[in-house]
């Protein structure tokens, strides 16, 4: 500990200068008649006190620092992650986890705190922070995503002091990417504990569905039923499609399971002739000795739409881009692509007129030296998806006044990755999806000032860098009756690239999708609009958004919009009526319903626009996927991967409390000593404020008591 200040040493010369000055001015000076005459004992004290005083109140006027070293010591961190899915609480050892390995994992969880600091997690289908260190796991999630917990993990305690993590689980998961891969790049040691039944079960289970979400009318979309039986040689069972009720049977068909590892895969061929959503039960009769019936049945929805939507993708030149978005549309049933440069669209040679076109998706048009579809296009009223690039002519863009303006002199371009807008009201993206899109590689987007109109809504912000702009990267808007989309960047072929090597999904294909269904979708009859998709999930929130347009089809939010929603429970054929009012967003409305059990809705929204009553009527389905019954197999080879791979050990559920041993035994596992310097200002000091208040005191009572004052 030391004193420092900003002014030089010499300067305390002057402070005890002024003290001296100051005492032998008020004592040794005959300045005026003294009323009595001080003892010089006395006399000197007072000086002495006043010397101190002065000297001291000049001293502190310097901005004197007291600094001094700090040594402050960290426990090791160990972090306790809990698989809280559905998969243990499903295999014959279910009673064992919710009874004696919890009561063992909280005596670990006693026996790491002598020593640690401890932190609890549970995991599933999302990652939750245990309050107070509770173990206590309701298994009752129905997802897995194990590298989704790694990640957070990581990032939530890089800087930390982490001795260890252990993570339980069963090895299973079904959703995000590969754990082990994710849990490499981490750098401490992991323990895991081994839950569940490794052996092969008595058991058949619905494996995998596959089939289009969406159709067209009058068309024969296929249904693709994978069934898997295991130790079950010898028996049969029935596989039947039929609708929700189960009582229309679509498809039956016996199954005879001739091998141990039965493996049958069934295509049923549905269509209908109405539009709408379908639900439609896939159920495998229980065979006698199978250990589970929980993935013996699924329910499917599908929307079926009037007709094909007619898709032209005019390009200013050839790019990879064009390539790209035409394999998403064409993957989506119900659309049908046509692809075309527009020099040729000038010649004549598009298969139909430009009115019998429901989209068209302009690539970096208007263009230098290419012909301009925008003003046919806008003549016959054809809802238009801009992806403008390096070869957009800027400047004739702005002229099209579509809502957003974009100055710049130079011919430049910026690397840009997503951003989610969380305020955003048009229509839902899947969360998993917005996550993917997020971690793309960047857009080339042009480089300059962004001008949006209320108009338009940012779907995802532009991340140049590290730094969140509030130029828009993908948005959509609206034109009087017309709607109009944006991809403010090239590089799409990308993205498809980066899905194709992670094994991601779709997300583009989704965002495609989303932003061809918004622009199609018309505003020109109906005054008021309900934004929804078709299907939500039920360990999803449902989201719905609301358009309200005046009578000059301008967006307006002044009024209150209220919404009716009828649930229909199938199980027990009952109804439920809830109400809601829209929260008003900067042009329009959105609504967070939260989480809504299995089953179909129908909604009913109003409201009072000047004399006139505006209502909204639709749909939606809530599904149900009981992934976690799919697979009941533990994969402890994944967890002795993770174990092992980062110096870690792997234990069986039923041996928890070696782990403590095993951390205490690890010589990496230390009490960090963090040395800090802390600069303190003398003035801030309590004690030097009562110094100087009990010299002052001392002086004052002094001179009373000698009748000085």
């Amino acid at each position: 500990m030391h004193l420092s200040t900003d002014y030089p040493w010499f300067f305390i010369f002057f402070c005890l200068l002024i003290g001296t000055a100051y005492s032998a001015l008020l004592y040794y000076l005959p300045i005026r008649h003294k009323k009595t005459v001080l003892p010089v004992r006395v006399k000197t004290i007072l000086s002495i006190v006043r010397f101190l005083s002065v000297s001291i109140i000049a001293f502190l006027l310097l901005s004197p620092l007291v600094t001094r070293v700090v040594h402050e010591h960290e426990k090791p961190l160990v972090i306790i992650a809990q698989d809280n899915s559905q998969s243990p609480s499903l295999c014959y050892d279910s009673a064992y986890y919710r009874g004696e390995y919890a009561k063992a994992m909280d005596r670990l969880i006693d026996k790491l705190k002598d020593n640690y600091e401890v932190a609890c997690y549970s995991y599933g289908s999302n990652v939750t922070r245990l309050s107070d260190n509770n173990s206590k796991i309701q298994y009752s999630e129905d997802e897995t995503d194990m590298s989704a917990l790694i990640k957070e993990l990581g990032e939530r305690y890089e800087r930390r002091n982490v001795g260890a993590l252990i993570l339980s689980g069963d090895g299973i998961y079904n959703k995000g990417g590969n754990p082990a891969t994710s849990a490499h790049r981490l750098n401490f040691p992991i323990y895991t504990i081994a839950m569940g039944d490794t052996s092969i079960q008595q058991d058949a289970s619905i494996a995998n569905i596959r089939y289009n979400r969406e159709t067209a009318t009058g068309r024969k979309f296929p249904v693709e039923i994978t069934i898997q039986a295991n130790r079950l040689k010898g028996k049969h069972a029935e596989l039947q499609v039929s609708d929700r009720s189960g009582r229309n049977s679509l498809f039956r068909k016996s199954l005879n399971y001739n091998s141990n590892r039965f493996t049958s895969t069934e295509t049923v061929l549905i269509s209908e002739d109405k539009p709408g959503i379908y639900s439609y039960k896939i159920s495998l009769s229980v065979a006698d000795g199978e250990s589970s019936a929980a993935n013996n049945s699924a329910i499917i929805h599908i929307q079926v739409r009037d007709d094909k939507v007619k898709v032209l993708i005019v390009a200013a030149a050839p790019h990879p881009d064009v390539a790209a978005v035409k394999r998403s549309l064409e993957s989506i049933d119900g659309y049908e692509v046509e692809s075309l440069l527009a020099d040729d669209m000038k010649n004549g040679k598009a298969s139909r007129k430009i009115e019998d076109y429901d989209l068209a998706i302009l690539h970096q048009l208007p263009a230098n030296g290419a012909y301009d579809p925008c003003l046919s296009l806008n003549r016959a009223h054809v809802p238009i998806l801009y992806i403008i690039g390096t070869q957009t002519d800027i400047s004739a863009f702005n002229k099209l006044q579509t809502g957003i303006t974009i100055n710049t002199n130079l011919q430049r371009s910026v690397d840009a990755t997503a951003k989610d807008n969380s305020s955003f009201t048009a229509f839902a993206l899947d969360g998993n999806a917005i996550s993917s899109i997020e971690s793309y590689p960047p857009l080339q987007a042009p480089f300059g000032n962004y001008a949006v109109s209320p108009s338009v809504q940012t779907i995802f912000y532009a991340k140049i860098g590290n730094i969140v702009s509030e130029q828009p990267l993908i948005a959509v808007g609206t034109s009087k009756d017309l709607r109009s989309a944006f991809i403010i960047g090239e590089g799409l072929w990308q993205w498809r690239i980066h899905e194709q090597a992670k094994k991601e999904g779709a997300a583009l294909d989704n965002l495609l999708a989303q932003l061809c269904l918004y622009t199609t979708t018309q505003v020109k009859h109906n005054q008021l609009k309900v934004i929804v998709r078709p299907i939500y999930r039920d360990n999803e929130q449902v989201y719905l958004g609301a358009e309200l347009y005046d009578d000059n089809l301008q967006l307006t939010n002044a009024p209150d919009v209220k919404i009716d929603i009828v649930g229909n429970d199938h199980e027990t054929n009952s109804k439920t009526h809830s109400e809601y009012v829209f929260l008003r967003t900067s042009a329009a409305y959105r609504l967070n319903i939260g989480f809504l059990p299995e089953g179909s809705y129908s909604y009913s929204a109003s409201a009072s626009l000047g004399n006139k009553t505006l209502k909204s009527t639709g749909s939606f389905v809530v599904s149900h996927t009981n992934i976690e019954a799919v697979n009941l197999t533990a994969d402890h080879s994944l967890l002795y991967t993770i174990a092992s791979q980062s110096d870690g050990r792997m234990v069986d559920a039923h041996n928890i409390d070696s782990i403590a041993l095993w951390l205490n035994n690890r010589d990496d596992i230390k009490t960090v000593i963090h040395r800090h310097t802390i600069n303190t200002p003398i003035v801030n000091m309590w004690w030097v404020f009562v110094l100087i208040l009990l010299l002052l005191s001392a002086e004052w009572a002094l001179r009373k008591y000698y009748q000085e004052i």
